[in-house]
This record gives C-alpha cells, sequence and structure tokens, in this order.
C-alpha cells in the first residue's frame, strides 16, 4: 500500500492535499482447457497380387471375413487393411470369377509389427476351373491374363498346357487319349518372372466315348482299327467292344457298323 501527497503554493499560502491510497495487488487466477493431439501410426495390412479381370475377392482374418475388393480389367489387385491389432494371425484370400466360379482360399500366416504396414505382394491367385465332358473333355477357367495354366489329369497322370490371353479366360480340349470311365484334374498357373499360384480345385468328370470309337476321338476310323489290331485276342477292355472277354471278329463287326473313316 503506498499513500500519495501533493504541495501546491497558491497566493502565497502553502496547501497540502493528501492523496488517495493506492493498492497493488495479484491479478486474479483464471483457468483454461487446452487440447493437444498428435497422429500415432496404424497397424496396417496390405494384398498386391493377381487373379482374372475383375474378379470379386475376399479376405479373412482368423476365419473372419475382415475386407473385400475388386479385381482390375488386368486382373491386378490392391487392398490394404487398418486399425489391425498387432501379433500373428491367420489371413486367406480368394476369389469369384465371371461365371460365379470360386477360387481356393491362398492362406498364409502373417506377424503384424504394432503401428507398421505390412505388405503382402505379388500374390498369384489360383485359377477357377471347370469342365464340360462326354466325347470331348474341355477343361476351363478363368485367371490372371498373359499366363499360362498347367492342367494335371491326376487319374490319368499327364499333363497339358494353354496359354492364357489378355481376357483371362482359358478353355483347352484334352488330346491325351483317356479310358472311359471316371477321371479326375486341377491346373496350376505360373506368370514370367517366376510366379506360381497354389493348385485350383480339383474337376471329376466321366469320359464317354462313341461306341467303337477306341482313342475318344470323335471318329471311328483307322487309328480305333489300328488299337483294336494292336489287342486282338487279348482281354483288353478298351478294344473289347461287346465286353465279352476277348477281342476278336465280333468287336471288329461292330466297329464295321460305325465306321466312319
Amino acid at each position: 500500500m503506498l499513500s500519495l501527497f501533493y504541495k501546491l503554493v497558491l497566493g502565497g499560502f502553502l496547501f497540502t492535499i493528501l492523496g488517495v491510497n493506492v493498492a497493488y495487488t495479484d491479478a486474479p487466477p483464471f483457468s483454461h482447457n487446452v487440447t493437444v493431439s498428435g497422429t500415432v501410426r496404424d497397424t496396417i495390412v496390405t494384398f498386391l497380387g493377381y487373379s482374372s479381370p475383375n474378379a470379386f475377392l475376399t479376405i479373412q482374418e482368423d476365419g473372419a471375413v475382415v475386407g473385400t475388393t475388386s479385381a482390375n480389367s488386368s486382373g491386378g489387385f490392391n487392398k490394404s487393411l487398418y486399425a489391425r491389432v498387432p501379433g500373428t494371425h491367420a489371413y486367406g484370400i480368394f476369389a469369384e470369377d465371371s461365371q460365379a466360379r470360386v477360387t481356393p482360399t491362398y492362406g498364409f500366416i502373417l506377424n503384424l509389427a504394432p503401428q507398421t504396414e505390412t505388405v503382402i505382394s505379388n500374390l498369384l491367385l489360383p485359377t477357377t476351373i471347370d469342365v464340360n465332358a462326354g466325347v470331348n473333355i474341355n477343361i476351363l477357367g478363368e485367371t490372371s491374363p498373359n499366363s499360362t495354366v498347367t492342367i494335371f489329369v491326376h487319374s490319368g497322370s499327364f499333363t497339358e498346357m494353354e496359354e492364357v490371353g489378355s481376357g483371362g479366360d482359358w478353355d483347352h480340349l484334352i488330346a491325351t487319349y483317356m479310358d472311359p470311365g471316371f477321371h479326375n484334374a486341377y491346373a496350376r498357373v505360373t506368370k514370367s518372372g517366376g510366379l506360381q499360384s497354389i493348385d485350383s480345385n480339383m474337376v471329376n468328370f466321366d469320359v464317354t466315348c462313341k461306341i467303337a470309337d477306341l482313342n475318344c476321338d470323335g471318329r471311328v476310323d483307322l487309328i480305333d482299327f489300328s488299337i483294336m489290331m494292336y489287342y486282338w485276342g487279348t482281354s483288353n477292355p478298351t478294344a473289347d467292344i461287346n465286353h465279352d472277354g476277348i477281342v476278336d471278329l465280333i468287336d471288329f463287326s461292330i466297329m464295321m457298323y460305325y465306321w466312319e473313316g
């Protein structure tokens, strides 16, 4: 506290003017809310790869669906999953093509580090597969464009190959002779650079042929006659057309009846 006074001389008289007391005190306290913000890096897993053009892809994490996406017109896909829980997880990804055929699930284990993006690239999903069977056997499907499909006829223990064009669809006529009856097959895809898919689903089919068409090529001709002559006098089930236990004149007569030349 400070007292002030002033002296003033007027007309020869001295006057004393007392001042007012002036008090100095601290400023009153005040409060203010402050918000501090920042960015913590997310835990992300990203999938990059190849499938059939415009395929619909489903991604699973520990058995649950956690994301979907579509491949582009060239079959490429890029999908990121955000806010993942760090640690070890089982992931799976599969595709559905334009004909609603579904690939097997491509599965793998990932260990996600916290606040880190884990990128899985060069995923080549397996081809879809189907079969049209009868006198002729056509195996077909959809996969990554400009790739190669290797067809494994498991029951016949042989392979055949088909080059896939820019559209991603493929259709292969089996040229190798197969005995009539039950067969199965699967396929595998490879791309330039050494990329290779897992195996496709297995397809099952029955081979049926025209009567006396011993090589199942759609015609009864000299090739069938040669097969019959090779097995003449034996019990070979392919050449024994009437299934009486021996390849003989009766089988030859049946072949001549159905002969197409």
